[in-house]
């Protein structure tokens, strides 16, 4: 390359963010985030308590340790109704495809929660009324590094069975990405 320089790029898709593998026990981890908030109340984001002796998930003090958070999905609030989110801070700008799956993993008990995802805090895109059959979704957005993307499971009445998959993949489209 002229000027002595290495320059090195790689074809597409590069994958920024996989709620699944970059799961951790540690808080910020991958620039994962684990917590809890009310309805639309991203502002009142609270991190889950510390991963219990690692137990597959985040634990609080309500019925069925609620809300929670594994891998591959969560429970949200059963006593309070909070919201079990999976927060992303992004360290990109530009245009993300962003892939989720999810269904109802307790099958027929209970009504489906809704899964949701907000970005700073506004909501971009919904399903309501998940079922128990997997789901596959995709979107484009554009981002800027530091803005923050929540995935949510948000409980509907009977929040005792919206025990939730909710998997979220965050790539680069299509092209080149130079380092």
């Amino acid at each position: 390359m002229p000027g002595g320089g290495a320059q090195f790029h790689r074809q597409y898709p590069i994958v920024l963010a996989n709620s699944v593998t970059e799961f951790s026990g540690t808080q910020g981890s991958g620039g994962w985030l684990y917590g809890q908030y009310f309805a639309f109340d991203a502002g009142n984001f609270s991190q889950l308590p510390v991963y219990n002796n690692n137990l597959s998930q985040w634990q609080d003090n309500q019925a069925f340790n609620t809300p929670f958070l594994d891998a591959y999905g969560g429970h949200p609030g059963v006593d309070d109704f909070k919201w079990a989110v999976r927060r992303w801070v992004s360290p990109y700008s530009g245009t993300v495809d962003i892939s989720l799956l999810f269904y109802d993993r307790d099958g027929n008990c209970g009504d489906g929660a809704h899964v949701r995802v907000l970005l700073n805090g506004s909501q971009i895109w919904e399903y309501l009324n998940i079922p128990n059959s997997l789901v596959t979704q995709s979107l484009s957005q554009a981002i800027t590094a530091g803005d923050v993307l929540d995935f949510v499971i948000d409980p509907k009445f009977d929040a005792g069975c919206d025990n939730t998959q909710f998997t979220a993949l965050i790539t680069v489209p299509n092209g080149l990405y130079h380092f």
